[in-house]
């Protein structure tokens, strides 16, 4: 139970940053969820995919042939109304892995035409909680204010910084007192010296 607490809280609050143009949508298992995706009347598709790296695709829409796609795990609970280019798509009796993004995409030509894939507004973050207490709890976790972890990385910079300025001026204090060591006497070899001596005879 923990494990799914933690995937919930991770999942909320890194895509509160990821989903610029998406709203955070909560529901209870067994609801329903309805995700409107606008997309530019000169799109060719409809795509909504699901996840982090939107990895799970979901539904798709073709714009010539007025066709809707419902993959497979989605087939018996998604419905959708077919009105392009403002889609709606409803997922009915929501589970606890229903939790997370649903990214709405677009295909079009460009110019040259090559094909772009964009993203398109009315990607939401979905949070599905088994009852009430829950959403309350999960959303001021979220929000709490940081203060003490500002506090603590704070006062972890000045130590380090402390600690830096305490060795420098180690440093600086050992540096005078090891110039001012007299050199040492190197002992002369008196068997050189006395070569020399002979020599100069």
């Amino acid at each position: 139970m923990f494990s799914v607490w933690l995937k919930l809280l991770t999942i909320l609050c890194l895509c509160c940053r990821a989903l610029t143009d998406a709203g955070v949508v909560w529901k209870h298992v067994g609801e329903a969820v309805t995700i409107k995706c606008i997309v530019p009347s000169d799109s060719m598709n409809l795509i909504v995919k699901k996840g982090l790296d939107e990895e799970i695709q979901i539904f798709f829409f073709d714009k010539d042939k007025r066709k809707s796609v419902i993959f497979r795990l989605f087939q018996a609970r998604l419905q959708s109304d077919n009105n392009f280019p403002e889609l709606s798509i409803r997922i009915k009796n929501l589970t606890l892995n229903d939790t997370g993004p649903y990214w709405c995409k677009y295909t079009y030509l460009d110019i040259n035409y090559n094909r772009i894939t964009s993203k398109a507004p009315g990607s939401i973050l979905l949070v599905v909680t088994e009852n009430r207490n829950v959403t309350m709890n999960a959303v001021s976790k979220c929000e709490e204010p940081q203060n003490e972890i500002v506090l603590l990385s704070v006062l972890i910079c000045a130590a380090v910084i402390i600690v830096i300025l305490v060795c420098i001026l180690l440093i600086l204090k050992i540096k005078p007192q090891r110039t001012t060591v007299n050199p040492r006497q190197v002992p002369t070899n008196d068997v050189y010296e006395d070569m020399q001596e002979i020599t100069r005879r």
